[in-house]
């Protein structure tokens, strides 16, 4: 059996015959049909997909906030558009002001495979997905936008501030406010300074170099006192 492609049109030529009894003896060896027909399926599927349809699938933003989750999905697919497991993918990201080079490896989940990039600076980026199996190669660019959230909200919302002080049981205070805050802290018995004292007692007998240096001078000091008969 031989296999041959040629202009994006798929032939496939079976040099033998009986092939009935490929299927017998494959029953024979595996105690069931299932195998030799799962590979004439496979001939078949081979035989009607369509060449134009993408190996490598490439799913990406174009834009992203800076801070936020940036992910990189992809699919690699054989000739026969099944999901290949074995696939090995490579990502080459570059900072297109910087000119600064990342590599990654993407790696497998459930029927896809996948970059994680989180952590890069705000910027626009070219990247290129390669399988190093077979060469194929998807190129794509994304931006990361100077954007954070918190900068977009100066002002506080004192509506809702009051609302979470009157459901927290608190009270809101203004900046011309401040003696009036520490009176409270100071009144509120939930903030009562608290003084710890730690006393740790060791017994003298634990003290064998200090026993054995008293007993020492001790001794010293009665054999002077005798040797200068003040004894």
């Amino acid at each position: 059996m031989a296999f041959a492609e040629n202009q994006g049109k798929r032939s496939v030529f079976l040099l033998g015959e009986n092939s009935w009894k490929w299927r017998l003896q494959s029953h024979v060896e595996n105690q069931s049909f299932e195998k030799f027909d799962i590979f004439v399926d496979k001939i078949i599927q081979y035989l009607a997909s369509e060449n134009s349809k993408k190996a490598l699938v490439v799913n990406h933003e174009n834009f992203y906030n800076s801070g936020e989750k940036i992910e990189i999905l992809a699919q690699y697919f054989n000739k026969n558009y099944e999901f290949d497991e074995k696939a090995r993918l490579t990502i080459s990201l570059t900072n297109v002001k910087t000119r600064q080079v990342k590599n990654y490896d993407l790696l497998k989940g459930n029927h896809f495979f996948k970059a994680n990039l989180d952590g890069l600076s705000a910027g626009t980026y070219h990247f290129s997905v390669k399988e190093l199996g077979s060469n194929t190669t998807y190129n794509g660019h994304f931006e990361i936008l100077d954007f954070d959230i918190e900068k977009q909200f100066v002002n506080p919302d004192v509506v809702k501030l009051k609302q979470v002080a009157a459901q927290t049981q608190g009270k809101i205070y203004y900046s011309n406010q401040v003696d009036a805050l520490i009176k409270c802290l100071l009144e509120d018995e939930n903030y009562k300074s608290v003084q710890k004292d730690v006393v740790t007692k060791t017994p003298l007998i634990d003290w064998v170099w200090l026993l054995i240096l008293i007993a020492t001078l001790l001794s010293a000091e009665w054999f002077i006192r005798k040797y200068n008969g003040m004894l």
